[in-house]
């Protein structure tokens, strides 16, 4: 539990940077077959760029003058710092569920500091792991912090703590962007897949989110919600439609993860 850079531990995360990986590999010009002479073709075989590629945000992309090598002459700009391996449901598609190989631990501000101070040019910060954030209390300070230094910061969330008091505590710390995952449209799918009742509970903490953030006359943070999940009979169903947050598609799967708006 701490930091992880630059891809957190996900295996959808991990496969689809593998493919960026690849096809940016491919794309390379071939200027040359090895033997001092240009590859047949010249640029015009370079591939086209996967829309993966197009749509990342700056941070993630190497400096002005910099090239991908195995040493960098710049320290990271994308970080993530998991805040808490600690959560509050056992869903049962989450390897924590199943076993645990590190001691339960929540950063304290102080901790948080010492990791975050030795990314002198970090522009993004992602603070999320294995755990629920909104289950360590320094949160906040830890926001503010991160945008005193003009860093974008967002984070996920299964979005069942987001009381009034959390909705207005990461209105004021200028958030960027709130991700609340959701898997099932239905109380019971919900349950089943979470190992907790409370989808009506991560409704109700979107909708005063919403509502909050427009009390504040704030524009973050984005949040991210759950248009329609197809279920394995095909029937589309909508979840939350009076949350006030602007929808937005999902993914085709039976259950969904976050969409951002």
């Amino acid at each position: 539990m701490g930091v992880y850079w630059p891809c957190i531990c996900q295996p959808t995360l991990c496969r689809q940077d593998s493919l960026i990986e690849s096809k940016m590999q491919q794309s390379i010009t071939l200027l040359d077959d090895g033997m001092g002479q240009p590859a047949p073709g010249g640029a015009s075989e370079s591939l086209p760029l996967l829309p993966e590629q197009t749509y990342l945000p700056d941070a993630y992309r190497l400096p002005d003058g910099l090239a991908r090598g195995p040493n960098m002459a710049s320290t990271p700009r994308v970080v993530f710092i998991e805040v808490t391996n600690r959560c509050n449901l056992l869903c049962e598609t989450c390897p924590r569920t199943y076993f645990t190989r590190e001691p339960l631990k929540s950063l304290s501000y102080d901790e948080f500091l010492h990791i975050a101070e030795q990314f002198p040019e970090m522009r993004r910060c992602t603070l999320h792991g294995i755990g629920e954030p909104l289950l360590n209390r320094a949160l906040p300070r830890m926001i503010a912090y991160l945008k005193a230094r003009g860093v974008e910061v967002l984070f996920n969330s299964n979005g069942a703590l987001l009381t009034p008091a959390w909705q207005e505590a990461l209105v004021r710390s200028e958030l960027d962007e709130f991700r609340c995952s959701i898997d099932g449209a239905q109380p019971a799918t919900y349950a089943r897949i979470r190992g907790a009742d409370v989808l009506h509970k991560v409704i109700r903490g979107l909708e005063g989110l919403a509502k909050t953030k427009a009390r504040l006359g704030a524009t973050v943070p984005r949040i991210s919600r759950l248009r329609h999940v197809p279920s394995r009979s095909g029937r589309k169903m909508r979840p939350a439609s009076s949350t006030g947050i602007p929808a937005s598609p999902a993914r085709r799967s039976a259950t969904a993860a976050s969409a951002t708006v």
